[in-house]
């Protein structure tokens, strides 16, 4: 059943506490999720099992830090529908790592079509920014990656990235302003 709108539990992430002597000066970089289809887009966290963390109706933006914690790390699978992980349902999946504060940090992004092309027939893109002047490496999936399996990775080096951006059917966004937001996710 697809609704119109849900505030569900948004994705609250725990920070764990970092071993002594680690560096503290890095701040974690957001990830700005924005929904520019005509339909909802639903988020899964993935644990040990999937759990919706949020619906991102039309027009809607979300947002989730990574983690604070020795391996930061964030992954979000995304569905067109309410159901994932069923073999049929066409899933996209965004991962995001940093490595541990004490070592050097380059922010690694990977996307990748999981199970059919979700967004096929629409552009979803990544870009983000670094410092004034200086943004990350974008991706742009024009017809939604075209195949299933496709996966690419990008990054963005010097440890003080300030958020990245994951756009769904931004070749819809010409002109569009943001309905709303969910917040932090």
């Amino acid at each position: 059943m697809l609704r119109a709108f849900s505030v569900l539990p948004l994705l609250l992430i725990q920070a764990a506490t970092l071993p002594a002597g680690a560096a503290t000066n890095t701040q974690n970089p957001s990830i700005r999720f924005y929904n520019w289809c005509a339909w909802p887009v639903y988020l899964w966290e993935k644990r040990i099992d999937h759990v919706l963390k949020g619906t991102l109706a039309p027009g809607l933006n979300g947002s989730v830090t990574i983690p604070s914690s020795r391996f930061r790390s964030l992954k979000i699978d995304i569905t067109i529908d309410e159901n994932v992980n069923d073999g049929t349902t066409p899933a996209m999946s965004f991962q995001a790592v940093l490595p541990p504060e004490d070592l050097p940090q380059t922010l690694f992004y990977t996307l990748k079509n999981t199970a059919a092309v979700p967004f096929k027939g629409h552009t979803v893109s990544v870009g983000g920014f670094i410092r004034p002047g200086k943004g990350c490496s974008r991706m742009v999936w024009r017809d939604g990656g075209g195949v299933a399996g496709k996966e690419e990775t990008k990054s963005c080096g010097g440890g003080d990235a300030q958020w990245l951006d994951v756009m769904f059917c931004d070749d819809q966004a010409s002109g569009q302003a943001v309905k709303g937001t969910l917040g932090s996710m």
